[in-house]
């Protein structure tokens, strides 16, 4: 009887630390050069997701991503990856806003420029977007999902250091 209670509350432990931390969504999304990728499944490193679920959100998803492309201290740590979350938008409007996005972005960027269209509240809740949907949202997941670092804004330089940290960890 005392091991089953120790092997229920391991378990029960074990599933509020991961109730705690937000999970990256299951979900199929398409990169810019048109494969097709499964989330988190897919991933084979730490990765950094700077997403942005409108088009004025690129004012900030933009400069996020540069810098985290130029930064020599991440290269090879992490894999960066830029999200389009196409939220409202009507099936036939996403081909010509795909084609339109895939002619301003450079071909050996376009394996790691993903295009979300669905599971949208799930990538709502795991940027923790809270309805500011016009700012850039950049999360740090770990191959199995997991979600150890989140910000959302411009990227200033307090927020940038914070996700260098995690990144180090």
């Amino acid at each position: 009887m005392h091991v089953v209670r120790i092997v229920l509350l391991a378990t029960l432990g074990f599933l509020a630390i991961t109730a705690a931390s937000p999970v990256m969504p299951s979900v199929t999304v398409q990169t810019l050069s048109g494969e097709r990728v499964v989330l988190p499944h897919d991933l084979n490193q730490t990765s950094v997701f700077v997403a942005g679920f409108t088009k004025a959100s690129r004012a900030e998803t933009e400069p996020w991503a540069r810098r985290l492309r130029e930064d020599s201290r991440i290269s090879g740590k992490v894999r960066i990856y830029e999200v389009s979350i196409l939220d409202g938008v009507p099936g036939f409007l996403r081909g010509m806003i795909v084609s339109q996005m895939k002619s301003g972005v450079a071909p050996d960027r376009q394996k790691q420029f993903l295009i979300v269209t669905e599971a949208i509240d799930a990538w709502k809740r795991v940027t923790d977007s809270n309805g500011s949907d016009d700012h850039a949202h950049v999360i740090l997941v770990q191959p199995t999902g997991a979600v150890i670092w989140r910000g959302h804004g411009t990227v200033a330089d307090p927020s940038y250091q914070s996700l260098l940290d995690a990144i180090k960890r």
